[in-house]
């Protein structure tokens, strides 16, 4: 292997199956013990960072971070950690230069292959992408094309990638092998604006072929350019159902608001106490204080210049964690007064989600206070 792409490169990820801890919720304005239904009076704290099965039977693998989304291709490139060599290197094609966005992607190389993995996937040296070079080198050869020019030039780890599994907060899913160029590309899920987006270096659109992809990156971005995650999305069909039921019109993902939201879970989730970032402010505040003092209704209105709001939710594990379990923020939004008449509200127009995992410990007054614990966080914003 070359000793340009390995300098500074190299990473250990730890892939936890996932299980099914002993759970706890803690929201802003109570207690909820998972499977018991009891509640207590407390105002809530905050959490979250599951590690989540990745279709690999090891717990360690070897991976190599700074892959990156090309915001102008569709494309799957390696950026480099410092930028310099790597960027000069980059073919687009595009135009010029990949565009990164997004998740920072962290790629298993140099394991074997599974039912549920594929391996022969490359790096290029002459345009910085991921390709397929297959097993014999024949086939897939000749099927290259490289938009820096002719066929692509293998280097370094030989990556392992896993497809046809469930997707979760630190995977993304719908990536998928083109038929006329050999590369790794993006559909996304509606083929909609990401089939626009593309450019195959043979010509037009990539053709996806064989396997779905699911992919594993570091988790939340601070912005919005990422598309949803399973669990983001998830929020955002119910909230926006409940919505429709009231309103007769449909809320529309901002990718502002998604960043403010991102920006807050990821905060939260960095601020774990004890006692945490969650436990700032007034009783009925908790959980929407920044690090920086700000409130729910001045970050939305410093970002995007309208009038807004959010609505946030925490939940706990002492146990093993879980990827983010939506259906536990959603249930409590639609019982809660408050966080109900936020999703109805007509006024609104506009949204973002952000989840956010983390680890911290057992808030103070529960159970097991001060213990090592997984926090889940879930923020949904609202602008008009």
């Amino acid at each position: 292997m070359l000793e340009r792409q390995q300098q500074g490169i190299e990473a250990k990820m730890e892939h936890a199956r996932q299980q099914a801890g002993a759970g706890m919720s803690l929201t802003r304005r109570g207690l909820v013990i998972a499977g018991l239904g009891a509640t207590a009076a407390l105002a809530g704290l905050a959490g979250g960072n599951s590690e989540a099965a990745l279709g690999f039977s090891a717990l360690q693998q070897e991976a190599q971070p700074d892959w990156r989304f090309c915001g102008k291709c569709n494309g799957m490139f390696f950026s480099g950690r410092d930028g310099t060599y790597y960027r000069q290197n980059q073919r687009c094609p595009a135009t010029g230069l990949h565009e990164p966005m997004g998740y920072n992607f962290v790629l298993p190389h140099d394991v074997p292959a599974t039912a549920t993995t594929q391996s022969d996937w490359r790096f290029c040296g002459k345009c910085n992408g991921m390709f397929f070079s297959g097993r014999d080198g024949t086939y897939y050869r000749q099927n290259q094309r490289c938009p820096a020019t002719g066929l692509h030039e293998p280097m370094g780890y030989n990556f392992v990638l896993p497809h046809d599994v469930p997707a979760t907060a630190t995977t993304q899913s719908d990536w998928r092998f083109c038929g006329k160029c050999n590369g790794m590309f993006f559909s996304g899920r509606d083929g909609t604006y990401y089939r626009q987006n593309q450019r195959c270096p043979a010509s037009g659109l990539h053709e996806p072929m064989g396997y779905n992809f699911v992919l594993p990156h570091q988790g939340i971005v601070p912005d919005g350019s990422a598309p949803l995650s399973p669990a983001e999305q998830q929020i955002f069909d119910q909230v926006n159902a409940i919505h429709r039921e009231s309103c007769g019109t449909t809320l529309q993902v901002d990718p502002q608001l998604v960043g403010v939201a991102r920006r807050h879970a990821d905060d939260l989730s960095k601020h774990p106490g004890p006692p945490g970032l969650w436990e700032k402010g007034e009783p009925n505040k908790q959980g929407h204080v920044g690090s920086d003092g700000s409130d729910a209704a001045t970050r939305i209105s410093r970002e995007v210049g309208r009038v807004g709001t959010e609505n946030a939710y925490v939940r706990y594990y002492t146990g093993n964690a879980p990827a983010p379990e939506v259906q536990y923020a959603l249930d409590y939004w639609r019982n809660s007064p408050g966080h109900n008449a936020t999703m109805r509200n007509c006024a609104y127009r506009t949204t973002g989600v952000g989840v956010a995992v983390g680890k911290g410990f057992v808030p103070v007054g529960q159970p097991n206070a001060g213990a090592p614990a997984t926090l889940h966080y879930f923020i949904q914003t609202f602008a008009q």
